[in-house]
């Protein structure tokens, strides 16, 4: 077997090569490489041991040869993710008022010259979308508008699919929940989808009937689902039909389970009852010993009392009470209090990043007192083993326990201080 790893600053790099299938699932639906990078270094940038990697390594990857594996996964996780939800990645809006400038966004003219049957040469496509001649092309907007609505309804079906998927897992995971465990309403969920067909003034009948076809719609497509080819948007779902009476019953039987449970999982779509009134708690940071990383990130909070505002809402996207918290006050003796900075108001740093490069490079993640401590105490015992050895010459004695007293002094005072 061959070791596809590479040796980089005494570490082993493991390598792969990507799919010739995700690598044409992803310029069907990006048409460009530099924006394939880029989406992938937005998720990549925010990950604290991967970081942006250099347009070349991509390059080197989406060429077909062996690339390092956080790469190769980067676009493929990005190509899984335009598979299910395309819709985040296209523009919030139709095609707007300056219509030249909404398609520029998506493809260069050469592209859409290409795509569009237009009654006019590629130079003067050019010229238009550079912003000379008359803005207004109703040959043009009458065909972007057709295939935005092609494109629009391709990115709602798989939208569809990746919905109806999340609503039967959260179906699966109320069957195995516990009867001493409540209920676990979700907007997501079959239990929301039926009862607002219900509220809308549906029928029993007619939201079983719905039901049935929908979920049967997703247990054929559930791992059909097909990449969206910008130049031909066609429904995503390969299955255009489910398959006949097979599933029925299953699924009958899974809208019999929802109706006996009486739709305890919908999510409301109006508010439920909550106290919208803000309240305050007090309560005062730690010190050093209380860093939860290899660095000392909250010098500026050690040992100061802080006042938290906390704010409940109703969360209209998600059919939840939310709540909301912010520091508005500090105090050095919980008495006199003043408004915080802003260093202050965002809080103790848990350090999450540092604590996770510090291990991913095998080093110590105890934070830096824990560490001091243990390393006074390793002088203590490491002086103590050699006085008890008797191994030293006479004249080091006098200096070993005078070291030895400083040791201990330092230890002691690392274990009882407390104005850090």
């Amino acid at each position: 077997m061959v070791d596809n790893r590479i040796r980089k600053m005494d570490k082993f790099v493991e390598l792969e090569t990507l799919p010739e299938d995700v690598f044409d699932d992803l310029m069907k639906f990006n048409l460009r490489k530099q924006r394939i990078v880029d989406l992938c270094n937005e998720v990549l940038g925010d990950d604290p041991l991967e970081g942006e990697k250099a347009y070349s390594s991509f390059h080197r990857a989406m060429d077909g040869h062996e690339a390092y594996v956080g790469i190769v996964r980067a676009l493929v996780d990005l190509r899984d993710d335009q598979r299910m939800d395309p819709g985040k990645y296209l523009p919030d809006e139709g095609p707007g008022e300056d219509l030249a400038k909404w398609m520029a966004q998506i493809a260069k003219a050469t592209w859409w010259y290409n795509l569009l049957d237009l009654d006019m040469t590629q130079s003067t496509l050019n010229a238009w979308f550079s912003g000379r001649g008359k803005r207004e092309r109703p040959d043009v907007r009458e065909q972007v508008e057709a295939w935005w609505a092609r494109l629009s309804n391709a990115a709602f079906q798989a939208r569809r699919m990746t919905e109806g998927n999340t609503r039967d897992l959260h179906h699966k995971s109320e069957l195995e929940r516990s009867e001493y465990n409540s209920p676990r309403p979700k907007k997501l969920s079959w239990d929301t989808w039926c009862k607002d067909l219900i509220e809308d003034g549906l029928s029993m009948d007619d939201v079983r009937t719905r039901f049935v076809a929908e979920n049967l719609l997703v247990i054929d497509n559930s791992m059909w689902v097909e990449t969206i080819d910008l130049a031909d948007p066609q429904d995503p779902l390969s299955y255009k039909e489910v398959r006949g009476q097979f599933d029925v019953p299953d699924s009958e039987h899974k809208f019999s389970e929802l109706v006996d449970r009486n739709f305890e999982c919908a999510a409301s779509r109006t508010p439920t009852d909550f106290d919208p009134e803000p309240y305050y708690t007090d309560d005062k940071w730690g010190d050093r010993r209380d860093e939860t990383c290899p660095k000392d990130l909250n010098g500026a909070l050690y040992n100061l009392h802080y006042r938290t505002k906390h704010t409940r809402f109703w969360d209209a996207d998600n059919r939840c009470v939310d709540s909301e918290t912010e520091i508005v006050a500090v105090s050095k003796d919980g008495v006199t209090w003043e408004d915080p900075t802003e260093r202050q108001k965002q809080g103790w740093d848990r350090g999450f990043d540092e604590w996770l490069v510090a291990m991913d490079a095998g080093k110590n993640t105890d934070n830096s007192y824990t560490q001091e401590l243990e390393k006074a105490e390793r002088a203590v015992r490491e002086i103590e083993g050699r006085l008890s050895r008797g191994r030293i010459l006479p004249e080091e004695v006098s200096a070993l326990g005078q070291r030895l007293v400083e040791a201990r002094e330092e230890s002691n005072w690392r274990y009882t201080k407390t104005d850090w």
